[in-house]
């Protein structure tokens, strides 16, 4: 290619650094549900949001085993979230 920043570096489905994209992911969803807990939403209301927004995030691609993992801990997220 004659120009370089038209090869990608970036390495692909979180392989480099699965640790750093579930933290990341799980401050994300956490940040989320402090929002909504904040805008009155209640614990049930919050879980089932974060839900979909998963659902949306991941329509077109099957979510790497990661974001799997994340969402089954969603309803602890939450909890942790209106604990507080």
């Amino acid at each position: 290619m004659p120009f370089d920043y038209l090869h990608s570096e970036i390495p692909g489905q979180f392989s480099l650094a699965p640790d750093k994209a579930k933290s990341m992911y799980r401050l994300e969803v956490k940040e989320r549900a402090a929002l909504l807990r904040r805008l009155g939403y209640g614990q049930d209301e919050t879980l089932r949001r974060l839900e979909t927004n998963f659902a949306w995030d991941w329509e077109v691609n099957p979510p790497p085993p990661l974001i799997v993992e994340l969402r089954n801990e969603l309803a602890g997220i939450v909890a942790e979230a209106f604990a507080r």
